[in-house]
């Protein structure tokens, strides 16, 4: 998966093949999860599952707003993301001035959100599986994964769910993709589609 802003030509890379899906990203989730077992989980999710009835379609209307930041606004992004940082050695070394800071800082709440996840064994330790749903009814989607005991990464892509789910062991990405047929079935969801997340890499402008 690549985020970008602006479209670019995938076709050039060596080793490509073809583009799933391209479109835009607009709003990202990572609901709040609670301390449970997977075994705990699968079951709260079968029985949401089981009450689930697809009627009234639950879709909401995306938002999209643009980003005109200047360059220096983006290197200010850059400096201090992910990071707690003394604003005053930073600014020096990037030589942004600190009224430009101070007008940035006022756009963040706009502009950016920040996500924390839940992952009781350490991230590193689980498989990472990613699932493009075409669905009508998000958010009984978004409180089906909600009920996991790993933070699920929800985005919305054009008219569908992104949605990454981590799990601990080969069995419960068994139950895992159980499950995603069963929603199928279940006509919570239309189609889909699935890959395994194999490494991540955060670029730089």
């Amino acid at each position: 998966m690549v985020i970008t802003d602006r479209l670019l030509d995938f076709s050039q890379l060596v080793g490509f093949e073809a583009v799933v899906h391209q479109g835009v990203r607009y709003y990202s989730y990572t609901p709040k999860v609670g301390y449970t077992t997977w075994d705990e989980s699968f079951a709260k999710v079968y029985e949401q599952l089981g009450r689930f009835t697809p009627v009234e379609t639950e879709y909401k209307d995306r938002r999209f707003t643009t980003l005109d930041w200047s360059q220096d606004e983006w290197k200010l992004f850059y400096a201090f993301n992910f990071m707690r940082k003394k604003v005053t050695p930073v600014l020096q070394k990037i030589k942004v001035r600190y009224e430009a800071y101070i007008k940035w800082m006022e756009t963040l709440e706009d502009h950016c959100t920040i996500h924390t996840g839940f992952y009781p064994q350490g991230y590193k330790t689980y498989l990472s599986y990613c699932f493009l749903l075409f669905t009508d009814y998000e958010k009984s989607v978004k409180s089906l994964f909600s009920l996991f005991p790993t933070t699920p990464f929800i985005m919305e892509v054009d008219s569908q769910l992104l949605v990454f789910v981590n799990v601990s062991s080969s069995d419960f990405k068994r139950k895992l993709f159980c499950l995603i047929y069963d929603m199928k079935r279940k006509q919570m969801i239309r189609r889909f589609r699935q890959a395994a997340v194999l490494f991540h890499f955060y670029g730089r402008r």
